[in-house]
């Protein structure tokens, strides 16, 4: 996801809120879950939905020897590992021009449309590489043991009239991702 303009609140795998502010890139693992909070009229976001043989040419050149790379193909493969990386180059005008090209190439359809966008996106994440020391990226595991450790404390603790609605309200949860929450751990 590119963050365009403004500014998107996020919930990935039930964590900590991540704010994504314009000119960031925020990249999902292939199995996470994810919450987008309610944007304002100027927060425009761009959203790729990318299938894994798109990446092929991309983890060619930049190799899996490093945080995107790893990335990239351990959500490829489903093998783990982060749940999202989040960029934070705003600032970075190569990293903006890319992205913005690419999305200009999607959107004007044209010969090699295809081509020149998985050329684009190699050239993008060659350009990320040069700035790994602005990546966040998370593992929500921790947040989900949490709350299947609390869930258990409930239960034990209110056996007699515990209910899931109680638990979701105490836990600042949705009844819906708290159910998927405890039943993914």
């Amino acid at each position: 996801m590119y963050m365009f303009s403004g500014k998107t609140v996020h919930r990935i795998n039930g964590g900590e809120p991540i704010t994504v502010h314009a000119g960031e890139l925020l990249f999902l693992g292939r199995g996470a879950s994810h919450e987008i909070e309610r944007a304002e009229y100027e927060d425009i976001a761009v959203n790729f939905i990318v299938l894994p043989q798109f990446f092929d040419m991309a983890l060619e050149r930049i190799g899996a020897d490093n945080a995107l790379g790893r990335f990239i193909a351990n959500s490829i493969s489903r093998a783990g590992g982060s749940d999202f990386l989040l960029f934070r180059v705003a600032d970075v005008l190569p990293v903006q021009n890319l992205v913005e090209n690419m999305v200009w190439s999607l959107e004007n359809r044209q010969l090699n449309g295809q081509k020149i966008a998985q050329t684009t996106m190699g050239l993008l994440f060659l350009q990320l590489l040069n700035y790994t020391d602005r990546i966040e990226q998370g593992k929500a595991d921790r947040y989900a043991s949490r709350l299947a450790m609390a869930a258990l404390r409930y239960i034990e603790e209110n056996y007699k009239e515990a209910s899931l609605t109680e638990l979701a309200r105490r836990e600042n949860q949705s009844v819906y991702e708290l159910s998927r929450l405890i039943k993914a751990q």
